[in-house]
């Protein structure tokens, strides 16, 4: 991750955030190096945090149970990487205030992933 791209995160998430759910949209190289690096950072950042990686397969069933568990659960802060784990997380978490900060989104407008009042955050 770069620098800049660390700055946003940061900011984005809650500032007493604990609890933190990693959602890959499948299992890939570098969907998989990419949620390790986020898992690395928030661990640096808090040594305390508690974070969990799922995949959902690229199965749009198992993402809503994985988006499901994650608010029932808990969940301070819901992290999706790629666009169908995203727009799932956000579904699956519009009737609570669990901020979604999602990742790897070429175009998160055309993925109506923009103009969300507390949703609008990406790395």
């Amino acid at each position: 991750m770069q620098y800049d791209d660390w700055v946003f995160f940061s900011h984005c998430i809650k500032k007493d955030a604990k609890k933190y759910v990693i959602v890959k949209q499948l299992d890939h190289a570098s969907i998989d190096e990419i949620a390790v690096t986020i898992e690395n950072e928030l661990k640096e950042l808090d040594e305390t945090a508690e974070v969990e990686i799922y995949s959902g397969q690229n199965d749009q069933s198992a993402l809503m149970q994985i988006g499901k568990r994650a608010v029932t659960d808990g969940a301070d802060v819901i992290i999706p990487i790629g666009t169908q784990a995203a727009q799932t997380m956000v579904v699956v978490s519009e009737d609570t205030e669990i901020p979604v900060v999602y990742a790897t989104i070429s175009d998160p407008e055309a993925a109506s992933l923009t103009g969300i009042d507390r949703v609008n955050r990406y790395i």
